[in-house]
């Protein structure tokens, strides 16, 4: 069985808890996406984010289409911020969405490599300085996992 890096399963974790991102997509010479606000779908053990974004009709047909993007999580009364960036790929063109105006509005269904991510998160000020500093090392040294604070971590860039 192979075993999940515990950055990625705590990473994996705080995007359930939030589920909603801004999406901000770099341009590309071949397409564009507008940046929005998408709904996550799915997140999977091999560091990917599946999530629906919209587009417009000139995007149609752009199947196996890549760009790179990001996706910040911040949740209003939530803690915890997570900033993540990486390779993004078409994986369904031909998803439709009747909007609340009654026009169909089209969708893509995009997958993210997670290549960047940047977690805050900020515990209860009950603790302090120094006894959240002991308890994060503790954490870090002795289970490999990391409870509060702050991580960043930077995969080796793919070829996209």
């Amino acid at each position: 069985m192979k075993k999940i890096d515990p950055v990625l399963l705590k990473i994996r974790e705080k995007i359930t808890d939030i589920k909603v991102a801004i999406f901000q997509p770099e341009a590309t010479n071949e397409f564009s996406l507008p940046p929005n606000v998408v709904y996550i779908k799915d997140t999977d053990e091999e560091g990917n984010i599946w999530f629906y974004t919209s587009s417009n009709s000139q995007n149609q047909g752009i199947e196996e289409k890549k760009l790179y993007a990001s996706l910040n999580f911040i949740k209003k009364g939530y803690s915890s911020k997570i900033e993540i960036s990486g390779p993004a790929e078409v994986v369904e063109n031909n998803y439709t969405l009747e909007g609340s105006t009654g026009e169909n509005e089209h969708m893509i269904l995009l997958k993210l490599k997670i290549m960047n991510a940047s977690f805050t998160d900020h515990p209860s000020h009950n603790d302090s300085n120094i006894v959240k500093k002991i308890r994060n090392v503790y954490h870090y040294l002795f289970t490999n996992n990391v409870q509060h604070g702050e991580f960043h971590m930077n995969l080796a860039k793919s070829q996209y």
